[in-house]
């Protein structure tokens, strides 16, 4: 029994992570498929966080009524805007909805309240303050942006004033009525903002 002991001994000083939960496991390392999918992915991930800072960036001007065409580099040539006043179909149509702002608007000021950019749609709560020009009043519009992308590409833009969905033909006469103006205040100011106002 001694020798058995000493013999026990001598056998576990030799191998002291025997029967413990220390004992070495194998990795198998990754193949040059699977590094290079990782660094793909997170090359992917990388660049659509970039994508999505500079559609805040650009968003935060436009309300600024400081639009030009850089401003415009994420949106889709379809793309819609969609706000309680007007529905513009287009990215030329879109492009005069804020291209319009500077002749309303001696200044016009958005904070940031609220924003997810990880999301799809992104949405960005903005609380503007706009100076009238003629009147020389300031109104203050507290709304929730609403950026439909596809392919990271903005191919909806919609904004609610106070975040209250907008009417359509699905809340019935008014809905209609409501919606049909917009578009038709679209088209208005799709009309009134000439091509040489968007260099």
């Amino acid at each position: 029994k001694q020798y058995k002991r000493a013999h026990l001994g001598t056998w576990l000083k030799a191998n002291p992570f025997a029967g413990s939960s220390h004992e070495r496991t194998t990795t198998t390392p990754l193949t040059h498929i699977e590094i290079q999918t990782t660094k793909s992915a997170m090359s992917n991930s990388t660049e659509s966080q970039k994508i999505r800072e500079e559609i805040l960036e650009d968003v935060l001007e436009l309300y600024r009524s400081k639009p030009s065409p850089t401003r415009f580099r994420h949106y889709s040539q379809e793309a819609q805007f969609e706000d309680p006043l007007q529905y513009s179909e287009g990215l030329d149509s879109l492009q005069s909805a804020f291209y319009s702002l500077p002749k309303l608007f001696s200044s016009s000021s958005p904070t940031v309240v609220g924003k997810d950019l990880n999301s799809n749609p992104i949405t960005i709560d903005l609380s503007t303050k706009y100076v009238w020009k003629l009147v020389n009043k300031e109104t203050v519009i507290d709304s929730r942006v609403i950026l439909t992308l596809k392919e990271e590409k903005i191919v909806r833009h919609e904004e609610r004033w106070n975040n209250e969905k907008l009417s359509d033909k699905s809340d019935g006469l008014i809905g209609r009525v409501k919606e049909n103006l917009r578009a038709i205040n679209g088209e208005i100011v799709h009309w009134v903002v000439r091509d040489q106002d968007k260099q």
